[in-house]
């Protein structure tokens, strides 16, 4: 089948490269207001149009599009809505043709009015959903790693410029936390629960919401990225996710940039994640520094990895740094291939709604 892809939605092709795959997708066609990209799965064809200022496209640009380029007439049709501004006018135009709402983001998303609309997100919704959709948290690793541009990132080169020489120290970031009003099992309550198990002298921190005025508009995935020296400075690193660990549930629950940066560019890190976010990473094989432990929950393994600072040798921390290290390479190379793999469940999903 051949489909042409019209996004009242988003005016670039991020979502196409999550779930195409960037370098799957090849600018084929232009004229002087649209760009034609393609790519292919199994026998299947899939045309991109972008406009060339790369705003979403309005009502009435398909007849502009498929004027200009006749041969996508014979497409079945794919609509993308948007989430808010103008939907019931793209629902009016295209009630009769195959509609989809993509929403992969962190942060729970909300479904639209309308039962017609199939869905592909990477939150699931809390409630009874009506809606035909498909799941998969892992959506979130390829959306923040194209939004907040690290995948324009050379890794080779900032493997050159990494610091060779690491503290016998844990770094983590102080962000959104009350000191002295931990809740149970969130950030504030194991920062607290680091501090009085390690001493001061193996930890080190910064927190970046007491920078200069340049952070005032800076978003927190740039904001990493722009430190990367900082997850390279200490054998170790402490990364915490939103959520609490102890979250059963996963419904509203997603894997934040917090995570992602960690695994492509940190040195070793204990991450302080629900079971939902790290079964996903566990999917994708990524091996976590919490797996060197054995412990019967999450904070039984986080008191064994503070004993390695409070009881621990130098000559552990850096036998266990080394081989985490190695790791980490692994890991990168893991989540890199499934940022930039096609997502066959989600393709075929939506190859099945015109079945």
């Amino acid at each position: 089948m051949k489909f042409v892809i019209l996004s009242f939605a988003h005016g670039d092709l991020i979502e196409a490269a999550i779930i195409f795959g960037k370098y799957n997708i090849k600018l084929v066609d232009t004229n002087t207001d649209y760009n034609i990209y393609q790519t292919q799965f199994e026998n299947n064809t899939f045309y991109f149009p972008i406009k060339k200022n790369n705003r979403e496209l309005e009502i009435g640009d398909e007849e502009n599009i498929l004027k200009n380029f006749p041969y996508l007439n014979s497409c079945k049709k794919i609509i993308l809505i948007p989430e808010h501004n103008f939907l019931k006018n793209v629902m009016d135009r295209f009630y009769n043709e195959t509609i989809f709402r993509i929403s992969i983001q962190g942060d729970p998303c909300s479904f639209p009015f309308d039962e017609k609309v199939n869905m592909i997100t990477s939150v699931k919704p809390n409630g009874t959903i009506l809606h035909n959709f498909i799941y998969d948290i892992k959506l979130c690793i390829p959306y923040f790693f194209y939004r907040h541009q690290i995948s324009l990132v050379n890794f080779e080169l900032l493997d050159e410029f990494s610091d060779k020489h690491f503290k016998d120290k844990l770094f983590f970031y102080l962000r959104r936390f009350e000191d002295g009003k931990p809740k149970q099992k969130d950030r504030a309550y194991f920062i607290k629960k680091l501090k009085e198990k390690v001493s001061e002298n193996y930890l080190e921190t910064f927190n970046p919401l007491l920078r200069d005025f340049e952070l005032s508009n800076v978003s927190v995935g740039l904001y990493h990225l722009g430190n990367f020296f900082d997850y390279n400075s200490c054998m170790f690193n402490m990364i915490f996710e939103s959520q609490k660990v102890d979250r059963g549930d996963d419904r509203g629950t997603w894997i934040s940039e917090k995570s992602i940066f960690a695994v492509l560019f940190a040195n070793p890190f204990f991450l302080l994640a629900n079971p939902t976010i790290l079964k996903a990473y566990k999917e994708l094989g990524i091996e976590l520094l919490n797996d060197e432990f054995v412990g019967n929950n999450i904070e039984e393994k986080f008191d064994m990895f503070c004993e390695l600072f409070t009881n621990g040798k130098l000559e552990d921390r850096k036998n266990l740094f080394l081989k985490m290290k190695g790791k980490q390479k692994e890991n990168r190379k893991k989540i890199l291939d499934y940022i930039y793999s096609p997502k066959t469940e989600v393709i075929k999903f939506i190859i099945k709604q015109y079945e």
